[in-house]
């Protein structure tokens, strides 16, 4: 591919630094820029679609929520979901939030065992402390490797009868390795354990494809992949969020 013909999708890199110098940008992990197409669509709404989504009977509000269903058969499409399987939040933490708080009312009780590890994410930890707290349950840690990485031999090691969550990051934010998502699922749904995902910094660079992957839930959200902020999506299997 043309480096100089990609940057041009994106407005932001035709500005200057304050040194007078073209705009090298290294911080996509924390949030990617945006291309023109995305620009273009978030600003075609303010200006010509504005309307909330299921809230009124008008032909505007009709085309707006025509538009954000159509966005969550495309979503559902990218990942070979079903569309009934996608959840919009504000956010890859709101997500990660929902699905402890559904999960916490679901199926945890007390001195039961979620595990995480200590390579996640703030938010992939701080909704199963409060899980933890509230349901007097236990927060379990897998033990890293020596390169920091998660295998499924120590994830064996911690696994009890008393585990009924695992959560864990597709691709690490700090050290970047990636989690045997596809393994570890189905050591989960051979101990009937519930398996969540936080690909957050998976999704933007591979292909997802929930079903071949088999997780119960997979997070993440639009800002690390060049879309809009304030939007995060949470797949969760049909079974599973009918229940919750």
């Amino acid at each position: 591919f043309n480096v100089n013909e990609i940057r041009k999708d994106f407005p932001i890199l035709k500005t200057k630094t304050n040194s007078g110098n073209d705009l090298i940008y290294f911080d996509n992990s924390a949030t990617t820029l945006k291309p023109k197409v995305v620009i273009d669509a978030v600003s075609n709404y303010y200006e010509k679609m504005t309307a909330n989504v299921h809230r009124g009977d008008y032909d505007l509000s009709h085309n707006v929520d025509s538009e954000y269903e159509l966005t969550r058969k495309v979503v559902a499409s990218f990942i070979n979901a079903q569309k009934e399987e996608i959840v919009f939040t504000n956010g890859a933490t709101s997500g990660i939030n929902m699905v402890s708080f559904g999960l916490k009312e679901m199926i945890i009780r007390e001195n039961d065992e979620i595990i995480i590890s200590e390579a996640e994410h703030a938010s992939n930890i701080l909704p199963w402390y409060r899980v933890a707290d509230e349901k007097k349950a236990k927060i379990v840690f897998v033990p890293l490797d020596n390169e920091g990485r998660i295998t499924t031999k120590n994830l064996l090691k911690v696994i009890t009868p008393r585990t009924k969550i695992i959560s864990l990051a597709h691709v690490g934010n700090v050290l970047g390795y990636t989690l045997d998502v596809k393994g570890i699922a189905k050591i989960c749904k051979e101990k009937g354990i519930i398996f969540v995902v936080d690909g957050a910094q998976g999704i933007p660079h591979q292909k997802i494809d929930v079903k071949d992957l088999d997780c119960d839930f997979y997070i993440f959200s639009s800002h690390k992949m060049l879309g809009p902020s304030g939007v995060g999506v949470v797949y969760g299997k049909l079974d599973l969020l009918e229940e919750m």
